[in-house]
């Protein structure tokens, strides 16, 4: 269902990233913010899954956030011009952060030669550090997100690799 407000929301955030103008804004009672009027500089309109959001700079907590829009009751194009941000600190924000650390996966590998030299030269991505193992092999410490971001590699190289950790993956 759509709203008048949030659509007025949405077209004075477009009108300040176009013209790279500061917006003050006021926060919808219980959207977890300080209250009264806030400064924030729009860089982005994000679509989610939850509805709208905008990325900006606010200057209260001095720091980039992802605003759901619905959170935002009015918004006001100030005076105030900002200067736009590099997108390489853009990017950081543009897409949600991994899962906290103790949502990683350690897989511990011993690699057999000769892909053990190559991995050394070329190592896969997420791999932490490696040591010797026997026969002439190195154990690769590696971490993931997912099974599924390393099982196709773990098969197409399962001749020359042996799983140590973890023991789901053990036969």
């Amino acid at each position: 269902v759509r709203s008048p407000k949030a659509d007025a929301v949405m077209a004075v955030l477009a009108d300040g990233i176009a013209a790279q103008h500061t917006v003050r804004v006021v926060y919808a009672p219980g959207a977890r913010r300080r209250p009264g009027p806030q400064r924030l500089d729009p860089y982005r309109l994000l679509s989610t899954e939850a509805g709208w959001g905008v990325l900006a700079y606010c200057h209260e907590p001095r720091r980039i956030l992802r605003i759901p829009v619905s959170h935002l009751q009015e918004a006001a194009l100030t005076r105030t011009r900002f200067r736009p941000v590099a997108a390489r600190l853009l990017e950081r924000h543009l897409h949600h952060p991994p899962p906290s650390a103790r949502g990683f996966l350690k897989i511990r590998l011993l690699c057999r030669p000769p892909l053990a030299q190559t991995l050394q030269k070329h190592p896969p991505t997420g791999m932490l550090m490696w040591e010797d193992g026997p026969e002439g092999g190195i154990i690769f410490t590696l971490v993931a997100l997912r099974m599924s971001d390393v099982l196709p590699w773990l098969l197409a190289c399962s001749e020359s690799l042996e799983v140590l950790e973890p023991p789901a993956l053990l036969p």
